[in-house]
């Protein structure tokens, strides 16, 4: 089966829209959109820094992460850092759901080993999609309708995104925790 890529469609769609005379206006239109899109990517990923330390702050108080009191921040801040960095790769269309689902289901299986309680892992990827929320929407990407349809958009991007990530953690953890070879130090 031919994978179809999104932009394509979106492209396609745009050009069906238009006359033959204004095509060059549909790739325009096409290209400012990705562009917006991808400048906000790249925005978060050059600021991952800052939302990794936001995160951390948070995860590390938040009543309803306890563990995450008491875990080294230093990994921690690591953990965070690699997920918004590589934002743009998981968020593309070129990435394979696939290589999503493996990742994060690995990523589960070494929380439950490490000891993590599932209930505080999922409220921890709650609170990184909070903190990226609240970055685009403070580094004024929305100043116009446009711009704020486009930041909504990377939202639903992102929302889709951690849906997968969150439910293939917790499928890498439960069966870690059903495997009795698995060790879990609690």
């Amino acid at each position: 089966m031919k994978k179809i890529c999104y932009e394509s469609i979106i492209f396609v769609l745009y050009f069906d829209r238009c006359s033959a005379t204004s095509a060059y206006s549909a790739v325009k239109i096409f290209k400012e959109e990705n562009m917006i899109s991808q400048s906000m990517v790249e925005l978060i990923e050059k600021n991952a820094d800052k939302l990794a330390g936001q995160w951390l702050e948070d995860v590390t108080k938040n009543v309803h992460t306890p563990f995450y009191h008491t875990f080294n921040r230093d990994y921690l801040y690591e953990r965070a850092l690699n997920i918004y960095k590589s934002l743009g790769r998981w968020l593309s269309v070129q990435t394979p759901k696939e290589e999503t689902v493996k990742f994060y289901k690995k990523y589960g299986q070494d929380r439950y080993r490490e000891g993590f309680p599932l209930p505080e892992l999922i409220y921890s990827f709650i609170l990184f999609r909070r903190h990226l929320w609240l970055f685009i929407l403070h580094a004024g990407f929305y100043e116009t309708a446009y711009e704020l349809l486009r930041a909504l958009e990377l939202n639903n991007r992102v929302i889709l995104f951690f849906d997968r990530a969150m439910h293939s953690m917790a499928l890498g953890y439960e069966e870690s925790r059903k495997n009795p070879q698995t060790k879990s130090p609690q």
